[in-house]
């Protein structure tokens, strides 16, 4: 039961978070672009989803690698495959954020082609908002590999702190930035997120010692406000 708390609380607390995120989101982009503004936030939701997809998918992929190796004490294999992992999907994460940045207004076209204004406003908010996406590897590999190894607490932290961040950027970079301050929000966010999880990722790998892992398959739905991750879990010991 101790178990199932300590990954299943911050868990309730990531999707508590991102409710209230997404509310004030949509009452930011309501209230200063109408709604040409939603519809903008809609389209980058729709794409950070499907581009986050392939980042998660490695990331879960090394879960079940990352418990066993822990849990049968071959710490050298999981710190190897940490590297591994952060390679792959920070290389995709930069892939994406340079497409998205050449593309975003062909991107925004795609979905409504003939309202010029929410291609402009989208093709500037889509350029702006996604500026610190390259980092989305560094985040969800760290994220995840504390969750396998048994660590939900540092895990789930950094999800929090995402959200956090992503809902206070919300309420006040738009006082001072009118519509630029949502869409400022998210870089601000990845920088900090980044920060925070490379901090703790590197003094997790410094000091891991042989333990008790918890492998398990935990499905991340994207979302482009905060990049807030909805997640289920069926976790299992390693011995």
């Amino acid at each position: 039961m101790a178990a199932m708390l300590k990954l299943g609380v911050p868990i309730a607390i990531v999707q508590c978070l991102s409710l209230v995120m997404l509310v004030v989101a949509n009452n930011a982009m309501s209230r200063l672009g109408g709604e040409t503004a939603l519809a903008v936030i809609c389209i980058v939701n729709a794409i950070s989803m499907l581009l986050i997809f392939p980042i998660v998918g490695i990331a879960q992929g090394a879960q079940a690698l990352w418990g066993y190796n822990y849990g049968a004490g071959k710490l050298d294999r999981v710190r190897s495959l940490t590297r591994l992992t952060l390679a792959w999907t920070s290389l995709l994460a930069i892939l994406f954020t340079a497409a998205l940045e050449l593309l975003a207004r062909q991107l925004v076209a795609a979905f409504n082609p003939r309202d010029a204004a929410l291609v402009a406003l989208g093709g500037r908010g889509i350029a702006v908002f996604i500026l610190g996406f390259f980092t989305a590897g560094l985040q969800y590999t760290a994220s995840m590999f504390f969750m396998s190894v048994g660590k939900a607490a540092q895990g789930g932290a950094l999800y929090i702190a995402r959200n956090i961040f992503t809902i206070a950027g919300m309420a006040l970079l738009p006082r001072a930035m009118g519509l630029d301050g949502v869409f400022w929000t998210g870089p601000i966010s990845d920088l900090l997120s980044t920060i925070l999880a490379a901090i703790l990722l590197a003094y997790g790998l410094k000091n891991l010692k042989t333990g008790t892992a918890v492998a398990g398959a935990v499905i991340a739905t994207e979302g482009a406000i905060g990049d807030a991750p909805l997640l289920e879990a069926e976790m299992e010991p390693v011995a």
